[in-house]
C-alpha cells in the first residue's frame, strides 16, 4: 500500500524508546546517509508505552554503542506511539511480538502502515524477537545492536535502496541467535513484571 507521492517514511517502535528504537534510527539514518541517500526518507522512532509529557533521554549503555560507530544520539528525546503514526508512516517496524500487539491494539481500523517486526527483515535471526536489553549489561547492548544492524541492512536491501553488492560498510558481527542465561532470565523477568503491572 505505498503511495508514490509522498517520501518514503519509516517509524521504528520499541517500549519506552529509549533503548532499541532510538538505535535503529541512527543505524537507520547512519546507512543511509552512506549510500547517500537520506535526503529521500523519512525516518523517526516512538514507544508503545511512553507518557506523552515525559521526554526520556536514551539510555547511556545505548548512546555510547553508536557513539563507538559514529553515531550521536545524545539530544534524542523519546516520544509515545499515536494512532495517527499509523497513517503517516509507511512502515512501522517494531521490535518485539509484545510491540507488534501494542500497535495492532492501537489501531482504529485500517491502516496506511505496513506494521512488521524489524527482524522479519534480518540477514539472521529472521522473526526473533529483538529483546529489550534495558535490564542486562552493556554486552547485551551490543549484541542488540548487532541485531538491529543485520536487520536494518536487511531492510534497506528490500526496499531496493541497497542491492546486495553494495558497499555499505560492515561492522563487527555477533551471534544474534545465542542468548546467555543470565540474560534470558532478565528477559523473563521483566516480561513477567510488565504482565503483572
Amino acid at each position: 500500500m505505498t503511495n508514490k507521492n509522498v517520501p518514503l517514511s519509516v517509524l521504528f517502535v520499541c517500549t519506552a524508546n529509549v533503548c532499541r528504537s532510538p538505535m535503529a534510527e541512527a543505524i537507520f539514518r547512519q546507512r543511509l546517509t552512506e549510500l547517500d541517500r537520506i535526503h529521500e526518507v523519512k525516518v523517526a522512532s516512538a514507544g508503545t508505552m511512553v507518557p506523552p509529557a515525559l521526554k526520556m533521554r536514551v539510555d547511556l549503555r545505548a548512546q555510547k554503542i553508536v557513539s563507538q560507530y559514529g553515531m550521536d544520539v545524545s539530544r534524542y528525546r523519546s516520544r509515545p506511539l499515536v494512532p495517527s503514526d499509523l497513517q503517516t508512516f509507511q512502515y512501522v517496524l517494531v521490535m518485539d511480538r509484545k510491540n507488534l500487539q501494542q500497535v495492532q491494539d492501537m489501531a482504529d481500523g485500517p491502516v496506511w502502515a505496513q506494521v512488521k517486526l524489524l527482524s522479519e527483515f534480518s540477514f539472521q535471526g529472521k522473526g526473533e524477537d529483538i529483546h529489550d536489553p534495558y535490564f542486562g549489561s552493556f554486552e547485551h547492548f551490543q549484541q542488540i545492536f548487532f541485531m538491529i544492524d543485520d536487520a536494518v541492512q536487511g531492510f534497506i536491501q528490500t526496499l531496493g535502496i541497497a542491492p546486495a553488492s553494495s558497499a555499505v560498510r560492515e561492522v563487527e558481527r555477533r551471534p544474534v541467535s545465542l542468548w546467555s542465561k543470565p540474560f534470558r532470565y532478565l528477559i523473563d523477568k521483566y516480561h513477567n513484571l510488565q504482565d503483572h503491572s
